[in-house]
């Protein structure tokens, strides 16, 4: 029997082997874990923030910076708390901001700004300090309401919220966010491989040394066109547009050609002259209103008497009893004939 064993029990090295030594290990396991995931929670947290490249950028460039909030039930984040459109400092100006729903509780807050200034030299600027205040949902309504009985207006649709005393339930901080910005050109250029401060001059490409002679002459083409096109197209329409009474004498000579039935090419003929008749008076032609017709055109009377014979020459074709009808002669054909030249030669004096 060793000394130890004589000075402490059995028992008691058997309780401190199966109670004492696990809840020790227990103790030091639950010390050790918070202190292990500490980064490995805020490296989790930081999903929250999606942040612009740190590095690279220069005027005029945009970066874009989304904040992922969680809004607890009965609150909304209070407008007024919202960042504003416009400049932040020397370096950077905020172009806009979007509130949008990214799924349950979350809100997705995403804001650009643009370089609006060009440093002598590579410079660290800080994208603006960001706190949300969160306020009773109910509240801010309330407000809202009140406003809105009010009567108040404000161009700024972002300065249209309530007035900020609501009290805030929770916020939400998002720190600043350093970005380097740099010169567009150094502050001095070498001397060497071209890069002279002054530039000799370089000639045009070929073919366009007279360009502005060129862009001149189309300019002047162009006023001209529309100056005077309302003339031009008058003049294409009027040559494009054949004269009622030169159209029914080509076909009226035609169908005297032609062949088949002389009765039912006459009759066909009859109407080609009846048509230009129409045409010559802007509407139908009946031979009980021809006074109408000639008072409109006044440069047919001397054909007074034809036209008279071409409608009682019509209504024997088309209207006489069957087997009453006149045949058809070749007097017929050279009076039609001459009355539709002489119509024609009366249309080109007119």
């Amino acid at each position: 029997m060793t000394a130890m064993q004589a000075v402490v029990p059995r028992a008691l090295v058997g309780r401190v082997r199966t109670r004492v030594i696990p809840r020790m290990l227990a103790l030091v396991f639950a010390t050790l874990v918070p202190v292990a995931s500490g980064p490995l929670a805020a490296a989790t947290a930081e999903p929250g923030v999606e942040q612009p490249r740190a590095y690279g950028h220069s005027i005029g460039d945009v970066l874009e910076q989304t904040f992922h909030v969680e809004v607890p039930p009965g609150t909304e984040i209070d407008p007024a708390s919202l960042p504003r459109r416009g400049r932040a400092d020397r370096w950077l100006a905020r172009l806009g901001i979007e509130v949008a729903p990214e799924g349950g509780n979350v809100l997705r807050i995403r804001q650009r700004y643009q370089v609006i200034n060009s440093p002598p030299e590579v410079r660290t600027v800080m994208l603006p300090e960001v706190t949300l205040k969160l306020v009773d949902a109910q509240a801010l309504r309330a407000a809202r309401q009140e406003m809105a009985d009010g009567g108040r207006r404000d161009d700024d649709a972002d300065a249209a919220t309530p007035p900020t005393h609501l009290p805030a339930v929770a916020t939400a901080r998002f720190e600043a966010w350093p970005v380097t910005i740099g010169p567009m050109t150094p502050e001095t250029v070498l001397a060497r491989a071209g890069l002279d401060l002054f530039q000799p001059d370089r000639d045009p490409p070929p073919g366009q040394g007279n360009l502005p002679a060129v862009r001149f002459a189309a300019a002047a083409a162009t006023v001209a066109l529309v100056w005077f096109w309302p003339a031009l197209a008058r003049t294409v329409a009027r040559m494009g547009r054949q004269p009622p009474f030169k159209r029914a004498t080509r076909s009226i000579e035609r169908l005297h050609r032609g062949g088949g039935g002389a009765e039912d090419r006459f009759r066909d003929a009859l109407r080609e002259f009846h048509r230009a008749l129409d045409a010559a008076q802007g509407e139908r032609v009946f031979a009980h209103d021809l006074d109408s017709l000639f008072r409109r055109r006044p440069g047919l009377a001397p054909v007074r008497d034809a036209i008279t014979w071409f409608f009682a020459r019509s209504r024997a074709m088309f209207f006489a009893d069957e087997g009453a009808s006149t045949p058809v002669s070749e007097t017929d054909w050279r009076t039609l004939i001459d009355l539709a030249r002489q119509c024609r030669r009366l249309e080109r004096q007119s």
